[in-house]
């Protein structure tokens, strides 16, 4: 018989070899024919790329990195799945590449719809077949991989979608980076909870203190497991009926091991005595969720209706599904970095402009929910796959800070979706109390604000729709979420944009906030926004910009200017407050002081502005005759050596505008009477030829 299974496991090695072999020759023979039409284009190398993946996959047929002898036993039923496997990727890769190759090559005709649509859904063909590759034993997915040989594997699926993404950007190729190849990405990398949220689940309050419960597998087997045993203890058992359920029990569990069994059956062997418990008290205990942090681990021994066997042995299923749990996540875990690098790619330098805003879109909430997800997670518990989940993390938070958030969107996406998608943003960001996750939700918010950016004052509609409320919640509420670098990244990253937006909430938080610490901060950004110096105000008059850009960026300066007064005013108040104790809290507010003099020596000749800038002489005097301190008296020193300096040439400005003024008036009032003298003229001259005719 051994023999015989030799012979059988060898015959089929051999025809899946043999088969393996019949298609890389189809798929050599078809990129022949392409090179010798085509020569050196998109087509031809995607073709190529393809070819080497599937003798790459045929090379897996022969075990590489096996010894000799292990090649030489039996086909074990593994092998045969794994051949299987492989035979069926190569017949779909085989059917991809001629699709891929005879479109070209019928151009005219009523096939053109025909075979655009064929292209279009070989690239969902393909990256389903990298998809699978990837998360199967082939390229080192599920329990059993194939070791080092998974690396080339892998390396030549990542190589074989890069190609073909080139194949994409080819003006001459009718393929398109469309949602449906982009949604398959993204299933892959991001966790089955982020794709099944919905908004009325993204809307619910904090879950951190809600049990997580256990999912309808593990209450099936849970109830199968109580049924069993109410049957059994309704009636009573003895020693051996008791072991017999046991030992029944682990042979159906998957998991369990042969000395976990001997344990659990060797537990209570001899009591001799019948066993009575109410069934619907059993059922509960059994159903008792493993995951509950406050059920005692040595509740199940002491109680009062289960004997040390039962008890074990519930203990043990316990610990064996938490196992198996955690060793299933972390395959899946490990299968999603996998698959990372493809949608990577969709997201590069070379591709991004193949992406509609849809797409981009679409991508933003998946992500940034699997990123939350993680982040809380590791928070509540770490756990065995702490690692893999930071990892993922990192590469989510690279991609949509260093990819996404730098597509190139036309600015036309619609107005009403990107709202939601920025209302989701924040429940998220709110979710997380960690600086880097406030910083990826922010330039997120900014990427949604370039989306709408073409459709006039849309940004900045959509930004203070979201940054209004934000600053009011952080400056007022003792237990808000939101931190204060959602606003520095709007600062640094737009600050066109966050003058139009923070300046006046910010200066509400000045006068409202909750403490010296909240408004001293809101100084401080608002003292950011105003440092405009004289050649951001230059450039925005250059040719260069847009006409569009152009008035945004004068609708911003408005808004500096017309808050000024009301920004000096707070100033005056806050500078007399006597919570300002601390050295250092006075220190930024007179920094601040020091970057909006600045502002106001580019505005010499706005009267508002340097009337408003004089009547802060008097507290920084006093401040200077109150201060122990010598680096705050030299700090108060300088700004009223500033200020004093500004209001002279403030003061020369005014009167070159006035004699210019008055200049022009003269200049106008010359040009009329020369005008009206010239007429008169003209009219005399027109009296004389009428009076000699």
């Amino acid at each position: 018989d051994d023999d015989d299974n030799d012979e059988r496991s060898n015959d089929e090695g051999s025809n899946a070899m043999s088969r393996a072999m019949q298609i890389c020759n189809e798929m050599e023979a078809l990129e022949k024919n392409i090179k010798d039409s085509e020569s050196e284009s998109s087509k031809t190398r995607t073709i190529s790329a393809m070819r080497c993946f599937a003798s790459c996959l045929k090379l897996q047929l022969m075990h590489p990195g096996q010894p000799e002898e292990i090649e030489s036993e039996a086909f074990d039923e593994d092998d045969g799945d794994l051949s299987d496997d492989i035979l069926e990727i190569l017949s779909d890769i085989f059917e991809v590449a001629s699709s891929i190759a005879g479109v070209s090559d019928e151009g005219g005709g009523d096939s053109d719809d025909d075979d655009s649509e064929g292209e279009q859904n070989s690239l969902i063909s393909l990256v389903g077949i990298c998809l699978g590759t990837l998360n199967s034993a082939i390229g080192g997915g599920g329990v059993k991989s194939q070791g080092g040989a998974s690396q080339m594997v892998r390396e030549f699926a990542n190589i074989t979608w890069k190609h073909a993404l080139a194949l994409a950007r080819d003006e001459s190729s009718r393929i398109s980076l469309d949602a449906e190849v982009v949604s398959a990405l993204i299933e892959a990398v991001a966790s089955t909870k982020a794709l099944a949220q919905g908004e009325e689940e993204a809307n619910e309050e904090d879950e951190d203190m809600v049990n997580i419960k256990a999912d309808d597998s593990e209450e099936d087997e849970g109830e199968e497991m109580a049924l069993s045993f109410s049957n059994a203890l309704s009636t009573g058992f003895d020693s051996e009926d008791e072991d017999e359920i046991i030992e029944n029990s682990n042979d159906n569990d998957d998991d369990a091991t042969e000395e976990d069994s001997n344990e659990v059956k060797s537990g209570d062997a001899s009591n001799d005595m019948n066993i009575e418990l109410e069934p619907s008290k059993l059922e509960n205990m059994l159903l008792q969720d493993a995951d509950d942090e406050s059920v005692d681990a040595d509740m199940l021994e002491h109680h009062e209706g289960a004997d040390g066997a039962l008890a074990r042995l519930i203990k043990m299923k316990q610990e064996m599904r938490k196992e198996g749990q955690a060793k299933k996540e972390k395959v899946e875990l490990a299968n999603k970095l996998r698959c990372f690098p493809l949608l990577e790619s969709v997201f590069s330098n070379k591709h991004s402009h193949l992406l509609s805003n849809q797409v981009v879109l679409m991508t933003i909430l998946p992500l940034l929910r699997t990123r939350t997800e993680f982040a809380r997670s590791i928070n509540r518990s770490g756990g065995d796959s702490k690692g893999e989940k930071e990892a993922i993390i990192t590469k989510i938070t690279s991609l949509l800070e260093t990819k996404v958030a730098k597509v190139k969107l036309d600015g036309l996406a619609n107005a009403d979706a990107c709202r939601t998608v920025a209302d989701q943003i924040m429940i998220q960001m709110k979710k997380v109390e960690d600086t880097a996750h406030c910083n990826c939700c922010s330039i997120l918010l900014l990427l949604l604000a370039k989306a709408v950016g073409k459709q006039g004052d849309e940004d900045v509609k959509l930004t203070k729709s979201i940054y209004s409320d934000s600053v009011k919640e952080w400056s007022t509420k003792n237990s808000t979420k939101i931190r204060v670098n959602l606003f520095d990244e709007l600062v640094s990253r737009n600050q066109s944009l966050a003058r139009s937006v923070l300046t006046s909430p910010l200066l509400d938080a000045c006068k409202e906030g909750r403490n010296i610490y909240t408004k001293v901060e809101a100084f401080r950004i608002l003292s950011t926004i105003y440092n405009v110096s004289r050649i951001n105000i230059k450039n925005s008059t250059e040719d260069s910009l847009m006409e569009e850009e152009e008035t945004k960026e004068s609708s911003s300066m408005a808004a500096l200017e017309y808050n000024a007064p009301a920004f000096v005013s707070l100033f005056v108040v806050t500078l007399s407050d006597v919570e300002l104790v601390e050295e250092k809290r006075i220190k930024a507010i007179l920094e601040s002081v020091k970057l909006f003099i600045n502002f106001a020596c580019t505005l010499y000749g706005n009267t508002k502005i340097w009337d408003a800038v004089e009547t802060l002489e008097p507290p920084i005097s006093n401040l200077i005759e109150n201060s122990s301190s010598t680096s705050l008296d030299n700090i108060g020193r300088s700004l009223s050596q500033m200020i004093e300096n500004g209001i002279k040439q403030h003061k020369a400005k005014v009167v070159e505008l006035e004699a210019e003024a008055k200049a022009k008036k003269a200049s106008r009032k010359k040009a009329k009477s020369n005008t009206s003298s010239s007429a008169k003229k003209e009219k005399k001259k027109l009296k004389k030829k009428k009076s000699k005719k």
